[in-house]
């Protein structure tokens, strides 16, 4: 079913694609009466049989007669005809066909069989040209219309026979300071015993003003902005100190943030629901199966953004809707097992806080609790602020004592949690918030932390095996574990160190992750590889 699922929705698309290029045509036409239609080569015009094809001919001729809404090769290259004609006989002044001369390998390609029967049609009436076959980068013209093309044709000109080295001085003259700039940074990045100035490392007079200014000591960090820091300093002067934005890739695809930010928002609801249902804070699991699908189902229902006009992005729209009430159909399932962890307790773990901001003093969920108070971190006589936004948490008693614990909604890949990825700062949100609930949200509890970790929505849900434990109960007591102790030290330790080297303009080329680059959308600007040649290693010092 799942291999039979994945076909049909990709014709859908196809359809989709389909009906978008040709209305893109039409849209090219308007009132003038030219058309012009490009990209017309065999193979490509109309499209070949997809390489993801999960069925073959025969067996789709077999779906067919079993009664299933798929279509035929035969079907389709004669829809793939009567669209092309209704496209061609909207021109009633000029038709313009045109297609490739060369590949992407300066192999000669041949005109769509499309092409053909159209100027079959025409008869004498068709002006057909010959393709200009042409691989040179030289431009034709007299004058070059980019400073891509004033480059080629200066040097081609300096090398032609007559030696014409106008051109050529022209450009060494204005590209001169560049080309200096150049040499120099690629001299200063030799330098093999520390990063310097072209590795990010930014201390002029200018630098250290407008990062005291911008990080001053009012200024409150996220654990989430600290964590981009350690794990990349550079990437974080790009995205928060430049504010620069990747170039989105043109391509067809789902909104990965939107779809989390869709879950997150569907679970605070929800369980708001279930409380207001019950009276109190309680678990889910004590509705009726029905009132609990019912109950949830309307949190999806609520949450989805309203429906596009544009027909590609309603198609996304509703297979985010279908993907995440897949994954909240396990949901129950998984709230099962995360409440058998607390039955022994005076009062099992419930959710009562959801979406809870502290050190902000505004939040865009109105029904949630926003803390105007900031964690704080001691630093020499000065004091860092720390803010952030914790997905949800549950209270209960053990042994007398009011516990609660941290859960951090994941749809993605569940990270790791370690003391020391703490130490180093990558991994600072779970103890950061888990602290903030003691200290500032459930101070007037005196409530003890007992775990903080991860709840993957799309798989098992909560991840007992990757949570900070950071109390336990052993001999009818509550015990500090010494990964929280850890934990706690290595937080007033690399904290201060962070915001330090943030405001310093320290902001080098540097990441442990080998694979950056693969996922990077900063990969084209950033020199890392060379760094790593260089074998130059960076950790978050005093």
């Amino acid at each position: 079913m799942k291999k039979l699922f994945l076909e049909l929705l990709s014709i859908f698309f196809w359809g989709l694609a389909l009906v978008g290029r040709y209305r893109l045509y039409f849209y090219q036409i308007g009132f003038s009466g030219f058309l012009f239609l490009a990209g017309l080569s065999e193979k490509t015009f109309p499209a070949a049989d997809r390489e993801d094809r999960l069925y073959s001919e025969a067996e789709y001729l077999e779906l067919i007669e079993k009664g299933l809404p798929l279509v035929a090769r035969t079907e389709r290259a004669r829809e793939e005809m009567l669209l092309f004609y209704e496209v061609l006989t909207r021109a009633t002044r000029r038709l313009y066909l045109s297609y490739p001369a060369l590949d992407a390998a300066a192999q000669p390609l041949l005109p769509s069989p499309f092409v053909l029967e159209a100027l079959q049609a025409c008869g004498e009436s068709a002006n057909v040209r010959p393709p200009a076959i042409d691989i040179r980068p030289i431009p034709s013209g007299d004058e070059p219309l980019s400073p891509d093309q004033f480059r080629v044709m200066a040097m081609a000109d300096a090398l032609a026979p007559s030696g014409d080295m106008s051109l050529l001085a022209g450009l060494l003259q204005s590209e001169i300071a560049n080309l200096t700039a150049g040499l120099k940074t690629i001299i200063l990045r030799q330098e093999r015993c520390d990063f310097g100035p072209a590795e990010g490392i930014l201390r002029g007079k200018a630098a250290h003003e407008f990062f005291a200014r911008e990080f001053s000591s009012t200024r409150s960090f996220t654990a989430t902005e600290l964590e981009q820091y350690a794990a990349c300093p550079y990437r974080f002067l790009l995205e928060k100190v430049l504010k620069l934005e990747p170039l989105e890739d043109i391509a067809l695809e789902l909104d990965v943030l939107e779809r989390g930010q869709i879950v997150h928002g569907v679970l605070a609801l929800f369980h708001r629901s279930v409380n207001e249902s019950l009276g109190r804070p309680g678990s889910p699991l004590e509705l009726a199966a029905e009132e609990f699908d019912r109950l949830l189902h309307k949190a999806l229902e609520d949450s989805l953004p309203r429906p596009s006009s544009n027909p590609v992005h309603r198609a996304l729209g509703e297979i985010n809707r279908r993907l995440i009430a897949k994954w909240l159909a396990e949901y129950r399932k998984q709230c099962e097992s995360y409440d058998k962890l607390w039955t022994a307790y005076d009062r099992p773990l419930v959710p009562e806080f959801f979406e809870t901001s502290f050190g902000e003093s505004k939040h865009k969920d109105a029904a949630a609790i926003a803390i105007e108070r900031v964690l704080e971190f001691p630093d020499g006589n000065a004091t860092i602020l720390v803010s952030g936004r914790i997905d949800r948490i549950d209270t209960g008693t053990l042994a007398g004592i009011n516990v609660f614990n941290i859960l951090d909604y994941k749809t993605g890949a569940v990270p790791k949690f370690s003391p020391e990825d703490v130490k180093r700062g990558i991994t600072l949100q779970l103890p950061v918030y888990a602290l903030a609930t003691a200290e500032l949200i459930l101070n007037d509890r005196d409530a003890r932390p007992l775990q903080a970790g991860y709840w993957h929505i799309g798989k098992d849900g909560f991840k007992s095996r990757q949570t900070l434990i950071m109390f336990e109960f052993s001999d009818g007591r509550l015990e500090r574990t010494a990964d929280w102790e850890n934990s706690r030290a290595y937080m007033t330790e690399i904290i201060p160190i962070l915001k330090r080297s943030i405001s310093g303009g320290d902001f080098r080329v540097y990441n442990p992750d080998q694979r950056c680059t693969s996922y990077c959308p900063f990969s084209t600007l950033c020199r890392i590889r060379q760094i790593r040649s260089l074998e130059k290693t960076w950790t978050p010092t005093p």
